[in-house]
């Protein structure tokens, strides 16, 4: 067994020597524990706090390989882009869990630089998803990567394990986990495809129990050829006991089959593990044992007892989690809770020396927990045989002129086998050979030659591209067009070259200078051709037009004989370069106002002088008019002023468009006038009229125009005014107005303008009078009785507002009881005092107002006043006259004799008049004796449901109506209760 370890071992350090350093940066940002960042772009490890991840155990993240920039990062349930969001298909989507060791695994697709496949691990208390893996292409939502597919389950159950390892074809990668209650291994091979084999399964080493033996880190050395397996729980005979295990075993990288070399010593909390960098050192991290801390194994010797007994501990700092490689080549260990990393400085150095360092990267304030991201450790540096081509090529020249070609030369490496050949602008502007030929171009500015390769592991996307500059032909200027007069020399000259040739020849002083004299005899067109520093050639041309001198036309812009006082542009035409008039005056036209001879000469602008004819101009003598006003040039609106021009002219014409001498004006303005005779004009100084506005009372009502007698009403004329003259008479803005009439107000402004306004008429109520009276009537006892309330005479009571009164009348209540529609009113000892409303008109003089209706009883007395008091009005003034009547009780005892009250008499209810009854009845009762009496109407479980008397009443006779029309049908009883007697009689309702 000896022996073969030591060969494993052997060829893990060759292995190891075989491997390149850490060239590429996939791993450069790390994302971990409570929103924890650690960069290592800038050599050393630098806290970022800008993650939005909070995973205590299993997360894991990817970076660009070339630039070291963040690409993404997981807990295994969701997915963050570089810029800290989720993807638009990575919020809680996959089956990992923040209590899985190793949660997530980042697998980059073999030959593919722009997708990877995240493998998730559920937890030791989930067994309903296992392994499973999803895609993420970083071509999507806009270079920030989306999830492609998620959660294609490959095994289950499963432990919380998962490690990869390259492939012996530096390619390939296999994915590697774990079985539950057994000892079984798969290892899953990802290619080019995308798409995991199916799973290699080895038997090696200890069962991994369920529950707690699901924990603990799997761990592949840096070479491929080695992994660790820390087991949560392990069986002892038939039971689980607590202490873990740590089994340490050997990888074939090229079948993906694990072998078992021994178990390694282990307590209760092995948790992390990792292999330094030169694979000759084992670190295995305790979380939560009473041996909290890290120890390693030196693995130099190949040797399982020698390696067992080199355990050394380089640390017994407590909340320890895992352990991973840096970019930097050191150890970090994450602590859990707490907010540094701890490092082991030199993880390749035996013991003590290795350096461990508690405290090593300060975590800005942020805590870990017990994972750190699951790297790929034994992913290869370079895999050759992965290679993709790299596109390289060089050109001939890279600056040309216009119309020249560059040739291209092939230099890509990697073994392409496909090429793809663009020009922006050349011809041919494409080609898919090794040797494109030469490349044209016929436009001047850069142009891009671009090549990208192709073999069988995929395209290089970035390309190569060299610039191309097609220089412009130079802008020869051989100068504007031109014309000369016939007989002068023209000096030619051409810029923007350094070799110049003209042609023709002819009247030429060189045709190989920049700047030759010609003296051409007629029309012709000069080209030069010119040479610039680059050796491009551009050329130009110049039309040289020989010209004869031509007299210019002076051109009045009206008659040339004028009025005083006017003036006349004489033009020519306005192409010569100078021009001198007779007056001395330049420019192309003048303006003159005094009569003359005038003429130009010109020069134009090659030099040729000519001169006009000249024309002759005459001014005559001026016009002057006036205006006389027929008045004050101020008035108010609505009058009017003569305004008169002077006479003795042909015409006339007023700003208002009016051609008479005279105008009437009625507005405000400036009004001028301009005559006429012959062909002159003159204007008269204009005359400023003003018409200043005159008020516009309108009388506005505080209320009605029509109001009775009493009232008033307020008129105003509205404020601003000057002065008020009422057609009262009054000089106030407001009136108070108490009879009809038709009112008028006249105001003025501050101009003095006045007007007068709309009348308002107004009508008001009469003055009247009323006497109010109660006649005398007499009625035996029990007998019904009317008294009227008449207007006995009245004055303008028609013509008054009054429409009612109301009065109080106050009479004995032991003579007289209302009924009908008579009030009851008040009664206050003997008395009882009603009040009525009457309506005087609607009846005339004599007539009744109002009536009211009783039932004389035998009382304490033969009569009784019927005085009227407190009659009022409800509009208006009526000075009113009240008589009081009086109401007499027809003897029953002749006169002299005394009247006494005979106890002998009736007393009790008489029949009800109908019964039964379907909604009213007339019931007439009779008592002996005074004093409190009762008349009540019960229903028939005893319910008092009307009361119709219930206090002081005198012996008599009575007559009521009883309203029964909101009882229900059925059989009610009546009570008559004196002092001392008692009557009952029953009613029928029906309805």
């Amino acid at each position: 067994m000896r022996s073969s370890l030591l060969l494993l071992f052997c060829a893990a350090m060759f292995a190891a020597i075989a491997v390149p350093a850490h060239a590429q940066k996939q791993y450069n940002v790390w994302y971990f524990g409570d929103r924890i960042g650690v960069d290592f772009n800038s050599g050393a490890p630098v806290a970022r706090t800008d993650g939005q991840m909070i995973q205590p155990e299993g997360p894991a993240s990817i970076c660009n390989p070339t630039t070291g920039e963040l690409l993404f990062y997981t807990d295994g349930i969701s997915v963050w882009n570089r810029n800290h969001q989720y993807m638009p298909n990575g919020a809680f989507v996959l089956h990992g869990s923040t209590n899985t060791t190793q949660s997530a695994l980042i697998v980059p697709i073999p030959g593919d630089s722009l997708r990877y496949l995240i493998f998730t691990a559920d937890d030791k208390e989930d067994e309903d998803q296992g392994v499973e893996y999803a895609m993420v292409d970083m071509n999507l939502a806009g270079g920030l990567g989306d999830i492609v597919f998620r959660n294609r389950q490959l095994l289950i159950p499963t432990t919380e394990k998962l490690v990869a390892v390259a492939h012996s074809n530096g390619c390939d990668i296999w994915v590697i986990a774990h079985g539950v209650n057994n000892n079984w291994f798969y290892a899953w091979l990802v290619d080019r495809s995308g798409t995991p084999s199916a799973p290699v399964i080895s038997k090696a080493g200890s069962i991994h129990p369920d529950t707690t033996g699901k924990v603990g880190y799997l761990k592949a050395s840096p070479d491929g050829s080695k992994l660790v397996a820390v087991i949560g729980g392990k069986y002892l005979g038939t039971t689980i006991a607590r202490s873990s295990a740590v089994d340490f075993l050997t990888f074939n990288n090229l079948t993906g089959e694990v072998g078992f070399i021994g178990s390694l010593p282990a307590d209760q909390r092995e948790y992390g593990a990792s292999f330094s960098p030169d694979n000759s050192k084992l670190y295995i991290v305790r979380s939560g044992s009473n041996n909290e801390g890290c120890y390693q194994y030196d693995l130099s010797s190949g040797d399982l007892a020698t390696i067992i007994s080199t355990k050394t501990y380089i640390s017994n700092d407590s909340q320890l989690g895992t352990a991973q490689i840096g970019p930097d080549g050191k150890l970090y260990i994450t602590r859990n809770n707490v907010s540094f990393l701890a490092a082991v400085e030199n993880p390749n150095a035996a013991g003590v020396a290795c350096g461990y360092n508690g405290t090593a990267v300060p975590l800005a304030g942020r805590i870990g927990g017990l994972g750190l991201p699951n790297n790929i450790d034994a992913l290869s540096k370079d895999p050759a045989g992965c290679k993709l081509p790299f596109a390289d090529f060089s050109l001939d020249d890279s600056t040309i002129c216009v119309g020249g070609c560059v040739r291209p030369t092939d230099r890509s490496r990697n073994s392409p086998t496909e090429w793809q050949w663009r020009a922006t602008g050349g011809t041919p502007a494409g080609s898919d050979r090794q040797d494109p030929g030469p490349i044209c171009f016929d436009q001047p500015g850069d142009h891009t030659i671009t090549l990208t390769v192709s073999n069988q592991n995929g395209i290089d996307v970035l390309g190569k591209s060299i610039t191309v500059k097609v220089l412009p032909p130079p802008p020869i200027d051989a100068g504007k067009d031109t014309t000369i007069c016939r007989g002068k020399p023209l000096a030619l000259r051409a810029t923007q070259g350094v070799r110049y040739v003209w042609s023709p020849g002819t009247d030429l002083s060189c045709t190989d200078c920049p700047d030759p004299i010609a003296t051409p005899a007629a029309d012709i067109t000069y080209y030069v051709m010119g040479t610039d520093t680059n050796g491009c050639v551009g050329t130009d041309s110049i039309r040289v037009t020989v010209k004869e001198s031509t007299p210019p036309t002076i051109t009045p812009a009206g008659p040339v004989v004028l009025c005083a006082g006017d003036s006349i542009t004489l033009t020519v035409d306005g192409t010569f370069s100078s021009y001198r008039w007779s007056n001395n005056a330049s420019g192309p036209a003048i303006t003159v106002n005094a009569s003359g001879d005038y003429a130009v000469t010109v020069t134009d602008s090659f030099g040729c002088v000519a001169s006009s004819a000249p024309v002759q101009v005459t001014v005559a003598a001026q016009l002057s008019p006036t205006i006389t006003p027929g008045g004050p040039t101020t008035f108010c609106d609505g009058d009017s002023l003569l305004l008169s021009a002077s006479s003795g002219f042909q015409r006339y014409r007023w700003t208002t468009g009016d051609t008479t001498a005279s105008i009437v004006v009625r507005s405000s303005g400036s009004y001028g006038v301009t005559v006429g005779s012959g062909n002159c004009e003159g204007a008269a100084t204009p005359v400023a009229v003003t018409v200043n506005p005159s008020p516009a009372p309108v009388i506005t009502a505080s209320g009605p125009l029509s109001f009775c007698d009493g009232d008033s009403v307020v008129l105003d004329a509205g404020g601003g005014f000057g002065s008020y003259r009422w057609s009262t008479g009054d000089t106030t803005q407001r009136i108070t107005v108490r009879s009809s009439g038709s009112y008028a107000v006249t105001v003025s402004n501050g101009f003095g303008c006045k007007r007068t306004s709309a009348p308002v008429d107004i009508t008001a109520g009469a003055a009247a009078s009323a006497t109010i009276g109660i006649p005398v009537v007499q009625a035996a006892a029990g007998a019904r009785v009317k008294i009227p309330i008449e207007v006995r005479t009245q004055t303008n009571l028609e013509r008054s507002c009054a429409t009612e009164f109301t009065a109080t009348i106050r009479f004995n209540r032991t003579l007289l009881h209302p009924v009908g529609n008579t009030p009851l009113g008040t009664v206050s000892g003997m008395e009882r005092v009603i009040t009525v409303k009457g309506n005087p008109k609607q009846a005339t003089t004599g007539a009744a107002a109002a009536e009211l209706e009783f039932v004389a009883t035998l009382g304490n007395a033969t009569s009784t006043p019927l005085l009227i008091e407190n009659l009022t009005w409800d509009k208006g003034s009526v000075a009113t006259t009240v008589e009081s009547g009086e109401f007499r009780l027809a003897e029953i005892c002749a006169e002299g004799t005394t009247r006494l009250i005979d106890a002998s008499g009736s007393f009790g209810l008489k029949p009800i008049r109908p019964n039964p009854t379907t909604g009213s009845a007339e019931l007439e009762y009779s008592i002996l004796e005074p004093g409190h009496t009762r008349l009540m109407l019960s229903d028939p479980l005893g319910n008092l449901v009307l009361k119709l008397l219930d206090g002081e009443i005198h012996p008599g006779t009575y007559i009521t109506t009883m309203d029964l029309n909101a009882l229900p049908a059925g059989l009610y009883t009546l009570v008559l209760q004196t002092p001392t007697q008692r009557a009952v009689e029953q009613v029928m309702v029906v309805k």
